[in-house]
């Protein structure tokens, strides 16, 4: 479902003042940023859980990521994550109480087909998709915003490199796992 945007006249004003201040129009790094500010606020029309956490463009460009609110502890939420995904062969990967991630082995036929796919870089191995989970407190009864993004890690050319899942099926995938996690907790507490 898309959304209508809409700057208000003060949002358009500040933008309009930035791009003067950063001489966007002389300078090609402070067009490309402004210009990714607009197309960053622009694509929550199609995408309205995205949530840039960075300027888009160049060195600055940050992996999408989506959030929601969910009613519960960060605790309950991680539970209920891993009892979502451990099913789909995730494990845990790195567990702190600012945030959680879990990863999944790729299978030798995906890396085999990432290789057949890319075969002009260098092949890949011991590859995995990585899930990170950020729990943040909000200033409502036991609510929490989750942050969500997600990466692939490969070992290349003698050193790890990493992806970002940031294609509209990854971010629609984000969306729904967390609208999921979300139902799955708070259907849960309603039930008892």
């Amino acid at each position: 479902m898309a959304y209508l945007i809409e700057f208000a006249d003060r949002a358009a004003r500040d933008l309009e003042a930035l791009s003067v201040e950063k001489n966007a129009a002389e300078s090609q790094a402070a067009s490309r940023w402004h210009n990714g500010l607009e197309e960053a606020v622009y694509a929550l029309a199609n995408y309205p859980r995205r949530c840039p956490s960075g300027v888009i463009g160049g060195a600055n460009e940050r992996p999408p990521v989506v959030q929601d609110v969910i009613h519960a502890t960060p605790g309950k939420i991680k539970k209920a994550a891993l009892a979502m995904l451990v099913p789909d062969g995730y494990t845990v990967a790195y567990d702190t109480a600012s945030q959680l991630k879990i990863s999944r082995q790729w299978s030798s036929e995906e890396t085999i087909r990432f290789n057949t796919d890319h075969w002009t870089n260098g092949p890949v191995s011991n590859c995995q998709h990585v899930l990170t989970l950020i729990p943040l407190p909000v200033p409502v009864d036991q609510a929490i915003n989750v942050t969500m993004h997600w990466d692939t890690v490969c070992h290349a050319d003698g050193g790890w490199k990493i992806w970002t899942r940031d294609n509209e099926k990854d971010v629609q995938w984000m969306q729904t796992t967390l609208a999921n996690l979300k139902a799955k907790i708070e259907g849960a507490d309603q039930g008892h």
